[in-house]
């Protein structure tokens, strides 16, 4: 989009963004959503300049796979249709393959149309199994209320600049709001477009927000973190129109990656050993059980799922600790009294109850408690070995 000093400034930055990194080790799909924006978007440009079938074929693949990551790549993918739909209205023959607007708006409407069809497909075992209420009509989804939706939205903007900025020097969340607020001004000297991507994207987003009214977590929007610090690097450029302005913004480049990198390091040095819930509840899992480790049933809610697969592997456990229909003769429970959604369970019986074996299995009296954090309780139980024969057929263990 830009030329190369804008794209190392954006890529430096990126590298120290304390969300980008905070969401690239937590095991959720916001972190590979922003990835897949990036590649699309940076193919749907490369498609428009020189038609080429394989960039487009790509361009349909990503974006399918983004949809599939999480469905809010409605948002990026919608940016980059009205992106392109800009240009069929603005057609330029200069500088691209296509040979009319006609031609291109054909490309927009078969890459349109082909995500739609294999983002089905994706999604059919889901469909299938578990319903269209379970895509469409999740809380994650749906929409807030029309009355509350406005004190919602101021919220939530508040939340999404602290997430975007916290940690961050002064003097650096000043340096890139300064360059996102003259990035629309400069944005016809420096790119190498003559549609702003940011802009398509912001259109499409003011079109579509007062229309789904959702509830926009900074997660949500973690996909535009690249993207703003892209165009916030265009904006610092604007150094360049400057007397010596490359010596200045060469000079403002290297003190901005310097200051965000060392605040960043600054962070890890803080944390540096500090083990979290997660990987403590395994932990205490192994030095009560031993050998018998391998034959317990882990319970835990969705949200709290995939850092606990990954820790639970890194120390040898298998997978099938988490699958209530393999045979387990102890069992643990993780609730989670921060959950931060309304899905998420806080209470044991809570947990239990929409994600246990069921109680016939357990000897509730035997309840200990062997982990207590304010983000993590960790439940012991013994089983009924009666119960767990009759019903697996075997009792682990023996």
């Amino acid at each position: 989009m830009y030329n190369d000093m804008i794209g190392l400034l954006a890529a430096g930055m990126a590298a120290f963004g304390p969300f980008l990194i905070s969401y690239s080790f937590n095991a959720r799909g916001y972190e590979i959503q922003a990835l897949l924006t990036v590649v699309t978007f940076g193919l749907a440009v490369y498609g428009r300049r020189t038609k080429n079938i394989f960039s487009w074929f790509l361009l349909i693949l990503l974006s399918s796979l983004n949809f599939f990551t999480l469905p809010i790549a409605l948002y990026p993918f919608g940016g980059i249709c009205v992106w392109l739909f800009l240009n069929v209205l603005f057609f330029d023959a200069e500088g691209q393959k296509f040979s009319g607007r006609g031609e291109l708006f054909g490309y927009l409407i078969f890459c349109g149309l082909s995500v739609v069809v294999l983002t089905f497909v994706l999604y059919t075992p889901l469909l299938r199994y578990s319903g269209w209420n379970s895509l469409f009509g999740n809380t994650f989804i749906g929409g807030t209320e029309a009355s509350t939706f406005g004190q919602t939205m101021a919220s939530r903007l508040t939340d999404n600049v602290k997430a975007f900025t916290d940690g961050l020097p002064t003097a650096v969340i000043c340096l890139i709001a300064a360059g996102l607020a003259v990035s629309p001004f400069l944005f016809r000297k420096h790119s190498r477009e003559k549609i702003s991507c940011g802009v398509s994207v912001l259109l499409w987003m003011a079109l579509l927000i007062p229309f789904q009214r959702p509830n926009l977590w900074p997660r949500t929007l973690l996909f535009l973190h690249p993207l703003l610090l892209l165009f916030a690097a265009s904006g610092i450029y604007g150094l360049s129109l400057l007397p010596h302005g490359r010596k200045i913004f060469a000079a403002v480049s290297v003190l901005l990656v310097v200051a965000a990198g060392i605040s960043r390091f600054i962070s890890a040095a803080e944390v540096y050993g500090i083990i979290g819930s997660d990987e403590r509840s395994i932990r205490q899992i192994l030095e009560r059980e031993g050998e018998n480790a391998a034959n317990i049933h882990y319970v835990t809610a969705p949200q709290d799922n995939a850092p606990l697969w990954v820790y639970a592997d890194s120390y040898g456990l298998p997978a099938k600790i988490f699958d209530k229909r393999e045979a387990f003769n102890t069992v643990y429970a993780l609730v989670n009294p921060l959950n931060d959604t309304e899905l998420g369970p806080l209470t044991l019986d809570d947990l239990l109850a929409r994600f246990g074996p069921g109680s016939n299995f357990m000897n509730m009296d035997s309840v200990e408690i062997l982990m207590e954090e304010p983000d993590a309780v960790l439940y012991r139980f013994e089983t009924y070995e009666s119960a767990i024969r009759k019903s697996y057929g075997i009792y682990p263990g023996e």
